[in-house]
């Protein structure tokens, strides 16, 4: 009876150990394809798409036409300043 125990606890145990050491190697191989693939996305994404260049590119265009129409907007208001400044020297010249 105490043979019969000692071999059903032995399998038993060795039953619970490979299951154990197949988890473990499951997680290490899950591991180290994580790895690969985070190797993998960075090996070959080192430039940047033509989607991301034509974004930037909409961007600048739209902020330098902000720039642009301000520029133009303030060079009317300069020269409307610079025409009243002249007004009222003429003024006071007559």
């Amino acid at each position: 009876m105490d043979v019969t125990l000692n071999l059903m606890n032995s399998k038993l145990l060795h039953g619970y150990i490979a299951k154990l050491l197949r988890k473990k190697q499951n997680k290490i191989n899950r591991s180290a394809q994580a790895q690969y693939n985070n190797t993998s996305i960075y090996q070959y994404n080192k430039g940047f798409s033509l989607i991301e260049l034509l974004v930037v590119i909409v961007i600048l265009g739209i902020l330098s036409s902000f720039v642009t129409y301000t520029m133009v907007g303030r060079q009317k208001q300069a020269r409307d300043a610079q025409r009243k400044s002249d007004m009222q020297t003429f003024k006071k010249a007559m």
